[in-house]
């Protein structure tokens, strides 16, 4: 098995909660790159495809795939809900084979585009990528950052640059995933998430600033959710930051008015 998903590119079926869509495994030799945890796993990849989005009760007219690799996200949600994604990720490789995925799935409502996200204070600066971490674990916070155009190097932008950037009409649903960087990327997008109080999903287990984050939504009546492995939800508190029971712990964080609409079905929350 290990041998066919390294020396050959495969197109895989994942089954998640809200639609099928096809899926490119690609045999890059270097680790991290081909997407072999998304064959392997499929739909089992992220709790995030085991959720019904639904009981959120929020349309989803616009979709940004903060780190959006290779495109699973970006795919699932476009195939889904029908809506406008913008995937911005650091390398052009990704960019290029997440538009191949969306192609593979006839979705063409696509914004790409290769950039490093971050805050406000971020945008326009340049960070230089380090060719010998894995793409898988690049990050702003291991980059470094310089001041003049260079080979490999990756402009900067704030969430709220994007809005206006590529002038859409909302923002309904962001995934975050920046390797630590996810409380810069929220305080740069913050003027979008007051206007259009989208739901957010980001890594959380490996993050810095937590506790920073869990006070940012509280300040913008946001509360934390747990995705479970059977699709419930449970709601994240202060004292569980030192309980995190599986490795790439992620959560949802959704508006005050969405929470009341979730606990409307006691099946929804555990």
């Amino acid at each position: 098995s290990f041998l066919i998903i390294s020396d050959k590119t495969l197109i895989f079926k994942v089954n998640a909660k809200k639609t099928t869509f096809k899926f490119i495994y690609k045999p890059y030799k270097s680790f991290g790159f081909g997407g072999r945890g998304q064959f392997v796993y499929r739909e089992y990849y992220d709790r995030f495809f085991r959720v019904d989005l639904d009981i959120f009760k929020k349309e989803f007219k616009t979709f940004l795939d903060i780190g959006c690799s290779r495109g699973f996200f970006t795919t699932y949600i476009a195939k889904a809900y029908n809506c406008q994604t913008l995937s911005v990720d650091v390398f052009n490789y990704a960019i290029k084979d997440c538009k191949e995925n969306l192609e593979l799935n006839n979705i063409n409502k696509a914004i790409l585009e290769c950039s490093a996200v971050g805050s406000q204070e971020d945008s326009g600066k340049k960070i230089l990528l380090n060719k010998n971490i894995s793409p898988s674990t690049t990050s702003v916070i291991t980059s470094d950052k310089i001041d003049t155009y260079a080979t490999n190097s990756v402009v900067m932008v704030s969430i709220d640059d994007l809005y206006f950037r590529h002038r859409l009409k909302s923002i309904d649903l962001i995934k975050i995933d920046v390797e630590g960087y996810e409380y810069e990327v929220l305080e740069g997008s913050i003027n979008s998430i007051k206007k259009y109080r989208p739901i957010i999903y980001l890594e959380f287990n490996f993050t810095r600033k937590r506790l920073e984050i869990l006070n940012l939504f509280a300040e913008i009546s946001y509360k934390p959710l747990i995705p479970l492995r059977d699709g419930s939800l449970t709601l994240l508190k202060e004292k569980d930051l030192q309980n995190i029971k599986y490795p790439n712990h992620n959560i949802f964080s959704i508006p005050d008015e969405n929470f009341q609409e979730v606990l409307k079905n006691p099946k929804n929350i555990i």
